[in-house]
């Protein structure tokens, strides 16, 4: 308050130092205005005075002339009016120049004084226009100050607002959390065995790393999540080592340093590999279901079977070939077996879960199907096709090796013919 109003003691002095200037220049105006009338009239005055003179002194002169003219002779008489008119045509032209000079000097008299009277009227505009802009600009401050007041208490609001959200946000989370892990203990338990990790490549680590963050991705959005546990998990794991590199290791799975066979009775695992030779028919709630952390099968075959036949735990497979037919191996991949353990734990069937989580590139449909048979019947024609081509061209080979013979025993006859005359003959 005390700035507002410092602010109007001083537009106020400027606005009275202002009023003077304007007044004292009016006046100034005036008086040179004043001085500048009366040299006019005493100039003119006396301009007036010394055309009278010269007119007398002119007439006095043209008295004496004529009285001159009159003595002289008439040829005297015509040169003295030729000169008299001579000299009056000049005194003419420079009483005309004289003229001329004098209204130019009144012409920039009053140009001069315009220009003056102009600046003064330009001044005053100014300054009023001076005390119009000091006048908006200390309203345009006030209400600066208001609108800054009124961001300000916004402002204020927007962060409190802010502030309450990320708190309501954080308590939904970790309800939602807290709900999570209740729904996880009660889910089936699915192992991820990390056992085989050192055999890994660097791009198969990264590709079972990406696939555990899949899983426990899909596992929350699911109504009854599976109880996901990471085993062999130790300070020297390479798989929490590319977790840590990702920012990725605060994920709600249960993870263990210790290894499947320490933390699990051996009779309650189930060790899931596409080559085991018997078929898993239904979830079990009781049982544990293993995976083998392994991406590349090819490379490391029968590896998982062998470690669990070692440990004397029971090797299951899905029954793939009972409700789908697949191009290639029964191998899935660790993110594909977890889906189909997921999805039979939130009911589904068997061929809705194969259909659903196998990629599609995997599965032979029926169109599928009745093309490779008509290519292997297309194969097999071409087959029987060939052999009875084959066997044309042998049979066309002994005709002709038949006729080739047979000519060559009538050529034969012929020459013993031909003989039997000539002797004929002879005799």
């Amino acid at each position: 308050m005390e700035n507002i109003q410092n602010k109007k003691e001083q537009s106020n002095s400027i606005l009275n130092k202002n009023k003077e200037s304007i007044q004292n220049l009016q006046n100034q105006s005036k008086q040179d205005q004043d001085k500048k009338n009366s040299i006019i009239n005493e100039k003119n005055q006396q301009e007036l005075q010394n055309k009278s003179e010269d007119l007398k002194y002119e007439e006095q002169q043209q008295i004496q002339g004529d009285n001159q003219i009159q003595q002289l002779s008439k040829k005297q008489q015509k040169k003295l009016l030729k000169r008299q008119r001579h000299v009056e045509k000049q005194q003419w032209k420079k009483q005309q120049e004289k003229e001329k000079k004098k209204l130019e000097k009144k012409q920039k008299q009053l140009e001069n004084l315009q220009n003056s009277q102009n600046s003064q009227k330009s001044s005053n505009n100014n300054d009023k226009n001076n005390n119009d802009q000091n006048n908006k600009i200390y309203d345009d401050n006030n209400k600066n100050e208001q609108i800054n007041d009124k961001d300000n208490k916004i402002h204020d609001n927007n962060n409190v607002y802010h502030e309450n959200e990320k708190k309501s946000e954080g308590i939904f989370r970790e309800k939602k959390n807290v709900l999570y892990q209740k729904k996880v203990k009660e889910g089936v338990k699915v192992v991820l065995d990390l056992q085989f990790q050192q055999l890994l490549q660097e791009n198969e680590l990264k590709s079972l790393v990406q696939q555990l963050v899949l899983n426990y991705g899909e596992n929350k959005k699911v109504k009854q999540p599976v109880n996901y546990i990471v085993t062999s998990y130790g300070e020297n794991c390479l798989v929490q080592q590319e977790l840590q590199r990702r920012n990725q290791e605060n994920i709600y799975v249960q993870f263990e340093e210790k290894s499947v066979q320490e933390i699990f009775r051996i009779e309650d695992c189930v060790y899931l590999t596409g080559d085991a030779e018997e078929d898993m028919e239904e979830l079990e709630k009781d049982k544990i279901y293993i995976i083998g952390g392994l991406v590349d099968h090819n490379r490391l075959k029968n590896i998982t079977l062998e470690k669990a036949q070692e440990l004397g735990m029971k090797c299951q497979r899905f029954p793939i070939k009972k409700y789908i037919k697949l191009g290639g191996r029964d191998i899935l991949n660790i993110n594909h077996v977890f889906n189909i353990l997921m999805g039979l734990q939130n009911g589904q069937q068997w061929k809705e879960v194969l259909e659903e989580c196998i990629p599609k590139r995997k599965i032979v449909t029926k169109g599928q199907e009745i093309e490779k048979k008509l290519k292997k019947k297309l194969k097999q024609n071409e087959e029987v096709q060939n052999q009875l081509s084959q066997e044309k061209q042998k049979l066309e080979l002994k005709q002709d090796n038949y006729q080739k013979q047979e000519n060559k025993q009538i050529q034969k006859e012929n020459q013993t013919k031909s003989e039997q005359n000539q002797t004929q003959s002879q005799i």
